[in-house]
């Protein structure tokens, strides 16, 4: 995870490198679950009052 000041505040950012050792299906799988997340939140679907503040 990419937090300030790396980043402005009140970004995330997060940072993946694939490696040698990743397959094709490891990158489809991280790329639909990253889809899926941004339906949820999209949707609503995360309460943000529970989610964690890091700083």
């Amino acid at each position: 995870m990419v937090v300030y000041p790396v980043v402005p505040k009140g970004v995330i950012m997060l940072r993946l490198i694939p490696t040698a050792v990743h397959s094709l299906d490891d990158v489809k799988y991280t790329i639909e679950s990253f889809q899926k997340i941004k339906a949820n939140l999209t949707a609503g679907k995360y309460n943000v009052e529970k989610i964690v503040d890091v700083n």
